[in-house]
């Protein structure tokens, strides 16, 4: 590449272009985000805990759009500033992540800045032709290390990369102040998704200057080797070895000719040389021949292998496939057999079963004498009268237990059933994705539909993913069992235990039924390690467990018009229409859906079906024949109340020489009507990998629906799954069928619907190219898609901005370990930190006016005079702009999502004023009995605290203030904390009356723990000062509330004992 074609690409104008183009379109952000990962996933453990323990700052240099910045401080809790030279870059950057710091900035310009303690940068010394001389540059910049992720070994580069590194190239020194001290190579070639088709090397340089104050050894540094088979190794030694022998006789040779030239002194000396040189190149031709025929043994041997394995691996894949489709036919047949078996209990429960009972009796009495007449001629002939009363005693018990044995479950699957209260667990190590819980409206073994599509995929996108039957197992203790649907996938179903099993279709869940059940989930939780999870309501039945979960998001994936069903209770529809209002994320299938829930939610997301391309790309090695050889008019699907039956009729009627197809379960009675009609076929319900048998087999697919609310509101699956097949599709005139363009015929009444049939027919067989863009349009639209678009959906959610006043008095320590904590463990919301210092004398205003001017989102007050506890904490409370306002002492700890769970139950109960969570070390019910000796251990045994709560809270009189949250809303209700009260005491109880006044209710969060030194501040007054402090203030509050209800203590039932 020429020097003026470096110059371009390493310009602002040429990168400004790129980010302000088709940066998106080839996937740039999802690399940065990619290459993110591989980078924390090679850090060495000594450097991610020294960054983290020592608070040090961090460059992400090259940052491009953010999203690799953010994914270091999101998964490595860094505190990390993004600088790039493209103004659009950092533009998108600070829109798209604000919690985030960022900077336009170009190191290369040498700008007057202080160096960051970490700089940090992926893939970018390769655009430079020189990136060592790049290297020191940027080196000013960073006083203890640097952090590079480069491309290696890419010996065929990209465009824009100048250079390719490998083991001859990456010095050690590269400067004199800095040394390499580790480094590793990933090979990202087989991670699902790649955005790097080959190797990455991580290159970590410290400062020679402070490289002893590290105290690393031979294990920390850890440097990677070539990693190549040995065989490898052998035949490239081989090969050096050969070179350096053909160079030195090239040498010789070369020495020969001159001293030829020369005129020719000493022949004879010349002559042997000129032997020993023809002797050497003898020797070396036969070396070379002997090394390529082992070089080309190993290759066929290699290939041969490479063969072999490739074979394995259809063999393989095709094995896991036929093993797959009888599991699913296993478990469809099963599925069918119990619900079948429950439709035959369902009625034998029915009055009119009970009341019919005489009558069946009669009228089968005469075939039941006639049938004991033969049994007992047959005894008599066989044993005479003692025979006879033999078998009739038998008969009798026998009988009985018959008729007592109604109830056929079918084969087991291998289960965990947890029982007992739940066990406390070291917290475990983070994941990268969250958790998602599908709360479906089916079973996993019902029809394949939407639910178990989204499922697969999440699990496939890496997340753990545990499907929620819509069946309980009845049970009076809360409990749960797993059946893992994928062997080769983090994807499970879940069954929850519910006294009585109720169907879920039929009532609102019962708040015995709901507290039940969130025991289970309690045990679920602790069975299954889950910290981070999404939760994705299919059905309002369960949203009131949904809610009590501490998701980071509760979806509602509103997937049909339930009224247009007819059956549904109305206090199911209030509960969906409460979903509709409060889920943090409603998803409508269809733009239909989306005019309704765009007048309840603002946050609403159009994510349509889909269909797995994959499963209907191919034609299947065998598909359905007609005896007969006619055409074929296929539908597959439910045939229920919206199946048009008359259409259908019409259909066979008008091609009487065609086969009606029609594969699904009937439950409308569709088919005493079409019998009469001997060219309408119906199969039944077959499993879902039996689908492509028959859709291959159709000449036209049909999507006979009525015209109803519900369907109105239909985003059909069957649709995109037609069209991954390449068949004809006919339709009739709904919203949806818009998006299909002429992909799809389309027809408003019934002679309408029946010509396009007719026309279809006409057109086959299909243009190659009609095939191929059906083909191209459903490759577009799969699950996979769907899911992508959910995870996106979530993830531009705007989270929570919660504002922390911390309220400062001295104690430096104690603010340091508040402040930590919550920089650590604010995760899910969008925190601003509030100091107010009240004229602290122990070096705190130096320490926080540093400690703030790094932070972006750290607003620091310096008072000059001690302004009192509601004073300060006043300044504070004006000064923040979240929509939730927390009171913080400084001598607090916070623990892992306490800021996100507070939110979540102040944004669940409306009527909820403020809240506080249980604390080690306070006067009131929110005291909890601990053992934990450090803060190290307090975080162990604050998640055993508080996962056995999860989603729970009580209400109380007062929330002490050491912390509280309560919504903006409130604080402009009930106005600022009373100043009557001078330096400290009884502002809170203040506060707490005026919420009650106001008609809110007052709570504490059992699932949220924060350690709390108590009156660290107010010990330094002692105790004859606070003695009379507090009485005064008693006598001030007393005259505006009457009578001080002392606080108390409560005894906290541990679950399950």
């Amino acid at each position: 590449m020429t020097d003026q074609n470096q110059n371009e690409i390493n310009s602002n104008q040429y990168w400004d272009s790129r980010f302000e183009t088709d940066w998106e379109s080839n996937s740039g952000r999802e690399q940065s985000r990619f290459f993110a990962r591989v980078a924390i996933e090679a850090l060495p453990q000594w450097l991610q805990h020294k960054v983290r323990w020592d608070n040090l700052s961090v460059c992400d240099w090259g940052c491009a759009q953010g999203d690799g910045t953010e994914a270091l401080a999101q998964l490595l809790s860094w505190d990390v500033t993004g600088i790039d030279f493209s103004q659009s870059a950092i533009e998108r950057a600070t829109h798209t992540y604000p919690a985030v710091k960022f900077s336009h900035e170009n190191l290369l310009e040498q700008p007057d800045r202080p160096p960051f303690d970490v700089l940090f940068s992926s893939n970018t010394l390769e655009h430079f032709a020189k990136p060592w001389e790049v290297f020191g540059q940027v080196a000013r910049y960073a006083s203890k290390f640097i952090v590079l992720l480069l491309p290696y070994r890419e010996y065929e580069r990209h465009a824009e990369h100048e250079v390719t590194f490998d083991s001859t190239n990456i010095p050690l020194v590269p400067h004199p102040d800095w040394v390499l001290v580790y480094d590793a190579a990933v090979d990202t070639r087989f991670r699902q998704p790649s955005y790097w088709g080959g190797q990455q090397i991580l290159l970590v340089y410290a400062r020679i200057a402070q490289l002893g104050d590290y105290q690393l050894s031979l294990e920390d540094a850890k440097f990677a080797g070539e990693g190549e088979p040995a065989d490898v190794v052998l035949a490239k030694a081989e090969k050096a070895r050969l070179e350096r022998a053909q160079t030195a006789l090239v040498s010789a040779l070369s020495k020969f000719a001159g001293e030829g030239g020369q005129g020719g002194a000493a022949p004879a000396e010349s002559e042997a040389e000129k032997a020993r040189a023809e002797q050497a190149q003898a020797a070396l031709e036969l070396e070379r021949a002997q090394a390529a025929m082992r070089v080309s043994a190993l290759e066929r041997e290699s290939e041969a292998l490479r063969a072999q394995l490739q074979q394995l691996g259809e063999e393989h894949a095709k094995l896991a496939a036929e093993s797959h489709q009888r599991d699913e036919r296993i478990h469809f047949l099963q599925y069918r057999e119990q619900a079948l078996v429950n439709e035959v209990n369902t009625l034998l429960a029915t009055r009119s079963w009970r009341m019919t009972a005489p009558l069946r009796a009669v009228r089968g009495a005469p075939g039941w004498m006639r049938k004991r007449a033969k049994d007992v001629s047959y005894a008599y002939q066989h044993g005479g009268v003692r025979n006879v009363v033999q078998r009739s005693l038998m008969y009798i018990p026998r009988h009985a237990k018959a008729r007592g044995t109604g109830e056929h479950a079918p084969s087991a699957v291998q289960v965990v059933r947890p029982a007992g209260p739940a066990i406390p667990r070291a917290p475990r190590p983070r994941r990268e994705l969250p958790d998602v819980f599908v709360f479906s409206i089916i079973d996993w073994h019902f029809r394949i539909q939407r639910p178990q599509h989204l499922a697969r995929e999440f699990a496939r996108a890496g997340h753990r993913v545990y499907f929620f039957t819509n069946h309980f197992e009845d049970a009076r203790e809360p409990g749960f069992s797993i059946e893992q649907l994928d062997s080769a996938l983090p994807l499970y179903q879940v069954k929850l235990k519910v006294q009585k099993a109720p169907a879920i279709y039929f009532a609102a869940p019962t708040a015995e039924a709901v507290e039940q059940i969130r025991a289970g989930m309690r045990l679920f939780f602790n069975w299954s390690g889950t910290e981070r999870s999404w939760s994705i309501v299919q059905h309002g039945y369960w949203y009131p467990v949904a809610t009590g979960l501490q998701s980071e998001c509760v979806a509602y994936d509103c997937m049909d018009h339930h009224e247009g069903f007819g059956n549904v209770p109305q206090e199911l529809l209030a509960i969906e229409d409460q979903m509709m209002e409060q889920a943090d994320l409603l998803v409508a299938t269809s733009s239909w859906l989306e005019d309704i829930a765009r007048k309840r939610n603002p946050h609403v997301s159009v994510i349509r079906n889909a269909g797995q391309y994959r499963d209907f790309c191919d034609a299947p090695a065998e598909r359905f024949v007609d005896p007969q050889g006619r055409q074929i008019i296929g539908y597959y699907g439910a045939i229920a109340e919206w199946f048009d039956a008359e259409l259908v009729e019409r259909i066979a009627q008008s091609f009487p020489d065609a086969l009606v197809l029609l594969v699904g379960a009937d439950s409308a009675g569709v088919g005493e009507r079409l019998t009469k009609h001997r060219n309408v076929q119906m199969i039944g319900e077959v499993p879902y990998a039996k689908l492509p048998y028959y859709l291959y087999a159709f000449d036209v697919c049909l999507m006979p629906f009525r015209v109803i609310p519900l369907t109105l509101a239909t985003n059909p699956v069957k649709i995109y799954e037609y069209l991954g097949a390449g068949r004809s599709v006919v339709g009739v005139d709904l919203p949806e069928m818009a998006q299909f363009g002429d992909l799809v015929r389309i027809a408003d009444s019934h002679e309408g619907f029946i010509d396009q049939v007719r026309a279809a027919l006409a057109a086959l067989p299909d243009a190659p190219d009609v095939v191929a863009r059906r083909k191209e349009f459903a490759a577009g639209q799969t699950w996979a898609h769907r899911v992508s678009d959910f995870g996106d959906a979530i993830r531009a959610l705007p989270q929570p901005t919660v504002s922390a006043i911390v309220l400062t008095y001295n104690n430096l320590d104690l603010t340091k370990n508040c402040l930590e904590s919550l920089e650590r463990y604010s995760d899910g919301v969008a925190l601003e930190i509030v100091i107010v210092d009240n004229a602290s004398s122990d070096g705190s205003p130096a320490f926080l006016s540093t400690w703030a001017s790094s932070r972006k989102h750290v607003k620091l007050i310096l008072n000059d005079d001690n302004r009192g506890f509601a004073g300060g904490n006043n300044q504070g409370l004006a000064a923040a702009t979240g929509d939730y306002l927390v009171i913080l002492n400084n001598d607090t700890v916070v623990t892992r999502g306490w800021a996100r769970r507070l939110v979540n139950h102040l944004r669940q109960n409306p009527g909820l004023g403020i809240i506080g969570p249980v604390t080690n070390n306070i006067g009131n019910e929110a005291r909890v009995e601990t053992s934990y000796q450090d803060l190290a251990a307090m975080q162990v045994e604050a998640q055993a605290l508080t996962d056995q709560y999860l989603g729970e809270w009580f209400e109380l009189n007062t929330v002490a203030f050491f912390c509280a949250m309560l919504p903006r809303d409130t604080y402009e209700r009930c106005g600022p904390i009373s100043e009557d009260y001078g330096v400290g005491f009884f502002e809170d109880d203040d506060y707490c009356r005026r919420v009650q006044a106001a008609g809110l209710r007052i709570g504490c969060a059992e699932d949220v723990f924060v350690h709390h030194h108590l009156s660290a501040s107010f010990n330094k007054l002692g105790a004859e000062r606070k003695r009379a402090l507090f009485e005064a203030n008693r006598l001030v509050y007393e005259a505006k509330w009457g009578p001080w209800t002392p606080h108390q203590y409560r005894r906290r039932k541990r679950l399950g004992n």
